[in-house]
């Protein structure tokens, strides 16, 4: 027999066959590898003014080091909260990022340019990646 406590506990549900409580799994399509590359992505965006050596512009540093602490904390986000408007503002972050070399008028200093495009194509796939991935885990 269960006891009272396990049927009633979150997050665990009551087996139908009347053996035992278990608890619902996170489907294996949904492991949390994106997330954990996103967040890595925050970090080299954050710290590339210094790796690129772009410091001596002001716009461009403090750009990399907002737009980097904030794909961060989003896919920081994503590991526990299963929304998808993390990943949608982290796509706009990647949207800003990659055009910002134009936006802020650094677009002819490559150092600081290439560093803000590539990052910013990537946390766009990244992004379109989670959306994709995480598409019809709201239907189960």
């Amino acid at each position: 027999m269960v006891p009272i406590a396990k049927l009633h506990s979150f997050p665990h549900r009551f087996d139908p066959r009347g053996s035992r409580a278990y608890v619902k799994q996170q489907p294996p399509h949904r492991l949390p590898w994106d997330s954990w590359l996103t967040m890595a992505v925050g970090v080299a965006i954050g710290v590339s003014p210094w790796a690129f050596r772009f410091t001596g512009l002001d716009y461009a540093t403090l750009n990399a080091v907002i737009v980097g602490m904030l794909v961060f904390a989003l896919a920081a986000l994503t590991l526990t909260l299963l929304d998808r408007w993390e990943a949608w503002v982290t796509l706009g972050l990647g949207f800003w990022l990659s055009l910002s070399p134009w936006l802020l008028g650094y677009e002819l200093y490559a150092a600081a340019a290439l560093p803000h495009i590539g990052f910013g194509l990537l946390v766009i796939a990244l992004s379109i990646l989670t959306l994709w991935r995480g598409w019809g885990l709201d239907e189960e």
